[in-house]
């Protein structure tokens, strides 16, 4: 909790004090006593916490089995706000509801005071509200704690009633728009954020805000939030979620642009890596140049595992030689399945299809059902013109992927090369049904080209 809240809670507690049941009873046939604390309740209403410290400690020490003047004195000790007097306002706190176990005020100073010396506070402020459900002021510490425990659920409940009564001040709308945004109440939590915005720009709500409108796929709405969050506080993270709003929105220059800005400006390697990362999807300009940073960033970590990865992911396309030593390192230090598909990927577009063809295998191995192995399996025999193995792993595909209408394509072509007249044909004729001019033109022409020959060449072996 912020220390400007803290003081907002402090303050309400000393209204609350003013206008507490009063003490005099506690101190009859005491005058000396009641002077003093007369005194040092005057001090404590002009601000002068030392001397009210001082005078009420002397009451205490005169009456010490009165919980009031304990309770007086440590509000004045929190109010002091000090490493040492915090400590103090706890112990005297403790005494306050170990004597009077029913006093709401006391549990909720209590908490106050265990908040400030890094305790445990959330018995204490529970405490106060089920004795006191009035004691607003109790609900914003504890709706953070729960916060923090991820009752979201909770938090929500324990702030809605000073949000329907306008009494959330800017950190406590804040904490009621998360609590509302991971239960997945968008709508809510947007509202409360407006609620921040309308006081004033808010660089924390616009970036929150920023972000549900991303997940929205708002794009427009999240580049307008996230631009004025990243200009007011200009940190690095912001930026880059606006970078990612300008990709995701078409903006790929100005995403571009920003990614290169906060490479300049950021010298946190897991932010570089990030914003590389970024840049690589942009465009292959971009991409060479993320593969730079990550090399850079990968100099001084060397068994980097997600350097290495993302290296092989930039130049399985560019440079997939390079692609291959870079997932080669990331096998050894972690032979995961993943990675060996990489492995073989870059094998195969490095047209070293015997080793891809072994790569895959040991991918499948693991996992029969790796349709990127079936996949590079199907294209590395092809490649070799080694058809019925070929054909074989694309006939798996079509089943398990009859959407993905080009596999139709080449397994006709394998069954035509085969000399499988009529296994080629369906293949061809189904292609045809399904393919889209817009995309498959070309293998369209060819298939037609094809045909007819084809037909006849089927024709000729029905005649033998």
């Amino acid at each position: 909790m912020s220390h400007q809240t803290i003081r907002k809670i402090l303050l309400l507690l000393i209204l609350l004090i003013s206008l507490s049941a009063p003490v005099q009873a506690a101190l009859a046939g005491q005058d000396n006593a009641l002077e003093i604390y007369n005194q040092a309740q005057q001090a404590h209403e002009k601000g002068d916490l030392t001397k009210a410290i001082m005078l009420y400690k002397e009451v205490i020490k005169l009456l010490p089995e009165n919980f009031e003047p304990k309770y007086q004195c440590a509000a004045a000790c929190l109010s002091l706000d000090s490493a040492e007097s915090n400590r103090e306002a706890l112990a005297l706190m403790k005494q306050v509801v170990e004597s009077k176990p029913d006093f709401a005020r006391g549990h909720f100073a209590l908490g106050v005071a265990a908040l400030r010396v890094g305790e445990p506070a959330e018995t204490s402020l529970r405490k106060a509200l089920e004795l006191d459900p009035s004691i607003s002021a109790a609900r914003l510490p504890l709706a953070e704690i729960v916060i923090a425990k991820k009752s979201y659920k909770e938090a929500e409940q324990l702030l809605a009633p000073l949000f329907s009564q306008d009494l959330l001040d800017r950190e406590g709308l804040l904490l009621l728009a998360l609590a509302q945004h991971k239960q997945g109440k968008l709508k809510e939590s947007i509202e409360s954020y407006n609620r921040v915005l309308a006081k004033g720009r808010d660089a924390e709500a616009l970036f929150q805000r920023g972000q549900i409108y991303l997940s929205q796929k708002n794009y427009s709405a999240a580049v307008a939030d996230l631009r004025l969050a990243y200009e007011a506080s200009g940190e690095v993270e912001t930026g880059l979620l606006l970078a990612e709003a300008h990709t995701q929105n078409g903006e790929k220059e100005k995403a571009s642009e920003l990614a290169k800005v906060l490479l300049e400006k950021s010298s946190d390697q897991q932010l570089r890596a990030k914003i590389a990362d970024l840049l690589a999807d942009v465009n292959r300009e971009d991409a060479t140049k993320a593969a730079e940073e990550l090399e850079k960033l990968l100099a001084s970590d060397p068994k980097n595992i997600s350097y290495l990865v993302r290296l092989g992911e930039i130049y399985n396309s560019s440079s997939p030689e390079k692609a291959v030593e870079y997932w080669q390192k990331a096998m050894s230090i972690s032979p995961k399945l993943d990675y060996r598909i990489g492995l073989a990927s870059a094998l195969l577009k490095s047209q070293r299809f015997d080793d891809a063809i072994s790569e895959f295998g040991l991918v499948l191995a693991q996992d029969s059902e790796s349709y990127e192995a079936h996949a590079g399996l199907a294209l590395a025999y092809f490649k070799k013109e080694f058809f019925p193995p070929s054909a074989q792993h694309f006939i798996w595909m079509v089943n398990k992927k009859p959407e993905i209408v080009i596999n139709f394509y080449f397994l006709a072509i394998c069954f035509d090369r085969m000399d499988d007249y009529a296994q080629a044909l369906k293949a061809y004729e189904i292609f045809l049904k399904v393919a889209d001019p817009r995309i498959h033109q070309l293998e369209i022409e060819k298939v037609n080209l094809r045909m007819p020959s084809l037909k006849r060449q089927l024709e000729r072996t029905k005649k033998r």
